[in-house]
This record gives structure tokens, sequence and C-alpha cells, in this order.
């Protein structure tokens, strides 16, 4: 199986993220900057960045609309929130439902703590943004394992 992941990262943590599910499936990375946008050659690809006001990273859903059609390639969403995956469905429902459009069948989603520098009660955890917490790895790791599993 080949597989991608196209991500945006502005503290490290969703690169992090990248990295860790990369590792188990094996995808090739590219930073939502540099997307070579040479999709023929992959059955699975993955979208992630930081949420931002319930959302995904402008550039990220910009990217999304201007994807070929994919009918039957498959995808996973992923992404680090300041509410962790608690209201995952709402923050990814924008940039799922653009994939969707394209054609692309999600095959899972993930997401865990990503800060919220704009909160004023976050400044005790600031230091630990650009850092993967262990129970966040191993959470990414366990993903990415389904994911090969759905992927059979």
């Amino acid at each position: 199986m080949n597989s991608l992941i196209i991500y945006s990262s502005k503290r490290g943590r969703t690169r992090g993220i990248a990295r860790e599910i990369a590792e188990v499936l094996g995808s090739d990375l590219q930073e939502i900057d540099t997307v070579k946008r040479d999709y023929d050659r992959y059955d699975l690809i993955g979208f992630g960045s930081g949420i931002f006001g319930w959302q995904h990273h402008p550039n990220l859903l910009d990217l999304a609309v201007s994807l070929p059609l994919m009918k039957g390639k498959k995808a996973f969403i992923f992404s680090t929130a300041p509410d962790g995956e608690k209201n995952m469905a709402v923050n990814h429902r924008k940039l799922r439902q653009k994939l969707e459009s394209r054609g692309l069948k999600i095959i899972g989603e993930f997401s865990c703590w990503g800060g919220n520098l704009l909160s004023i009660l976050n400044t005790n955890r600031e230091p630990s943004l650009k850092k993967l917490d262990p129970i966040d790895r191993i959470k990414a790791h366990n993903f990415a394992e389904e994911l090969l599993g759905l992927n059979r």
C-alpha cells in the first residue's frame, strides 16, 4: 500500500502526529506548502492540521477543494485541537465534506490535544506545545495500526 500524508503544523504537534502515523504506515510526508500533487500512485492519503475556529487550517481546506476527482481512493483525517477529540466530528466536518466531494472514502479520523494559545488558562501547558505527549503518540500509533487493518 502506498500512502501519503499531507499536513500543516504551526507549532510542531501536528507534525509529530503526522510522523508517528507515517512511521507505522510507511507513508510519504508532505507539508501543505510543498505538496507535489502527484496523487495517482497513492492508495491512501491522510490530511491533517491544527484546528482553528472549529475547522482545519485554511490552506488544507483550499487544497481539498482543488483536488482532482479521486473515486475509489481512501483517505483519513487527523488534527490537533484545543478540545482534543471531544468535538472531532464538528472540527473535521468541513474537511470531510470537501474530501468526500472529490470522491475520497474516509476510513478513519483522529484528533488529540493541540493547545489553545488564545486561552489564558492554557499558559501552564504552553511549553509542551512543541512536544508530543507520550499518550498522544501511542494513540496516533494505534490509530495508524487500525488504518492498516481497514485498508486491507
